[in-house]
């Protein structure tokens, strides 16, 4: 959320005194699709508040997890190219190693 409203560059501009919104306002998260890769711990808070935001979800992980992703959080289990292909926004949540 922060990358997409850019407050990045709003918290240099302001530092400037520049109050200019011009370039700072990002896009609106309902009804678009994030791909979640990692179903871990994480990646669940995020699919909890993704479905809050009113998003659609798809979730992907090297291991399928055992709880009901459709149930509990409203996320399709896909392969990592339909995330590619379909997705607004793509978030990782997995650990560095020399698979990921």
């Amino acid at each position: 959320m922060t990358y997409n409203r850019k407050l990045h560059k709003a918290y240099n501009r302001m530092r400037e005194y520049n109050f200019n919104l011009e370039g700072l306002m990002g896009f609106d998260l309902f009804k678009k699709t994030i791909g979640i890769v990692g179903c871990g711990r994480i990646g669940a808070a995020l699919m909890c508040i993704a479905k809050g935001l009113g998003m659609r979800i798809l979730a992907y992980d090297v291991i399928k997890p055992t709880y009901d992703l459709k149930g509990i959080y409203g996320a399709d289990f896909v392969d990592l190219d339909t995330i590619y292909k379909e997705c607004d926004v793509i978030s990782l949540h997995v650990p560095l190693t020399n698979e990921t």
